[in-house]
């Protein structure tokens, strides 16, 4: 899906409000590019484990994490700009520390207001690699424990 959200407005998943996407995977990747100087607001809609739904709401309009009973507002101005990237967020983690009282259960809907492209958004069960820190030459092999079999 290559998605170029500033000739659409919003982009939302599910398209109505009516159906749930039901995600229980608590890592989402955005491959998206976020150009510099526009703004980026992501919405998530989670449902926890008394089926109580509450919004993440990751905005460039807010200057720290404010919280109220049903919604949690995250500044986005820490994602970088202006090249694509991966952007991987744990909603869980989020979830759990901005709702002390809830236990994470699915994601039902994902909406992108924002100036951006966006190739994929899919979710994970554990985190993606950072390789933003490594040189060209640098690889990253995984640990197999099974190699060591003498």
């Amino acid at each position: 899906m290559n998605v170029d959200t500033q000739s659409k407005g919003v982009l939302q998943f599910p398209k109505t409000d009516k159906s749930s996407l039901g995600i229980t995977m608590p890592y989402a990747v955005f491959q998206v590019y976020l150009p510099t100087g526009k703004p980026f607001q992501c919405e998530f809609r989670v449902c926890d484990d008394s089926s109580t739904k509450r919004r993440l709401i990751f905005t460039h309009s807010s200057k720290g994490i404010v919280k109220n009973q049903l919604h949690a507002r995250i500044p986005s101005s820490l994602f970088r700009r202006g090249i694509w990237l991966n952007l991987s967020i744990n909603v869980k983690e989020f979830f759990e520390n901005c709702f002390s009282d809830s236990q994470f259960k699915s994601v039902d809907s994902i909406s992108i207001s924002a100036h951006c492209k966006c190739r994929k958004i899919f979710f994970m069960n554990s985190p993606i690699v950072d390789t933003s820190q490594l040189d060209d030459e640098s690889q990253i092999i995984p640990e197999i424990e099974s190699w060591e079999k003498d």
